[in-house]
């Protein structure tokens, strides 16, 4: 692994995305293999031509280089405070939920939306039964009503 490791990090830093391995003494082996599996399946040359044709084109708003997001390590306190700081706003009555759910279940061989896939293994519940049992939980544990919302597409 450490050669494979070797070439992909020099094929990333060539392609300017040195950051992808940033946190790679921190992953374990299999999270390893399968970080350099990702990073060898990448096509850079294609990747190089796409970032061209939408810098060339009319309108691009892509005019410098593409920059990764910074990664956010909260601290202990800081978890903290946003828990309180979620629950108050639960318990307040300023929380809703936006489920964006318009993929279908095709590549799953499946007639009909994902989020009516069922994907728990024990009881065959559905991500859509998932989500509303968590929100459900919520709502009993601040005493409170949110307002849930699926936003789908017109295929399903």
């Amino acid at each position: 692994m450490a050669i494979a490791y070797k070439k992909d990090a020099e094929l990333l830093k060539q392609n300017g995305q040195s950051h992808v391995i940033r946190f790679w003494p921190e992953l374990g082996l299999k999270e390893r293999s399968d970080l350099l599996a990702q990073v060898e399946a990448l096509n850079f040359s294609e990747i190089t031509r796409m970032r061209a044709v939408l810098t060339r084109a009319k309108g691009a708003i892509a005019t410098g280089d593409i920059e990764p997001a910074d990664v956010l390590r909260p601290s202990k306190t800081e978890i903290a405070c946003a828990r309180v700081a979620g629950g108050k706003a639960l318990s307040e009555g300023k929380v809703g939920v936006i489920l964006v759910a318009g993929g279908q279940g095709s590549r799953l061989g499946f007639d009909g939306p994902k989020g009516c896939f069922p994907v728990a293994p024990i009881s065959g519940a559905t991500l859509f039964e998932i989500h509303c049992r968590k929100i459900l939980a919520l709502e009993r544990s601040y005493d409170c009503e949110i307002p849930f919302y699926v936003m789908t597409s017109k295929d399903n």
